[in-house]
């Protein structure tokens, strides 16, 4: 159960999971650099990744996403990442 304590670390206590409003509202999220230029993404254009992204971490479209949710993108993601990683000289 190596998710479990990161899981807690980014969710806090909640058992259930974390619906797609608790991803609003975050200090500094979003903002970032652009070839060294400050960028700030428009409210909308946050929002539209926001969605997308819970969408696909809610597997049964529950409007929550439970730590086998998370577990399951987490890997699918790792595995993704790690495929990438396999050509790259080292």
């Amino acid at each position: 159960m190596a998710v479990k304590s990161p899981w807690l670390s980014i969710f806090g206590q909640r058992e259930r999971g974390f619906a797609a409003i608790d991803l609003g509202g975050r200090e500094g999220s979003g903002s970032g650099t652009h070839f060294g230029v400050n960028v700030a993404p428009a409210p909308e254009e946050l929002t539209r990744l926001y969605d997308s992204i819970f969408e696909k971490f809610d597997c049964d479209h529950g409007e929550l996403i439970d730590l086998e949710e998370f577990r399951l993108e987490m890997k699918k993601i790792m595995l993704a990442i790690s495929n990438g990683l396999g050509l790259a000289p080292v």
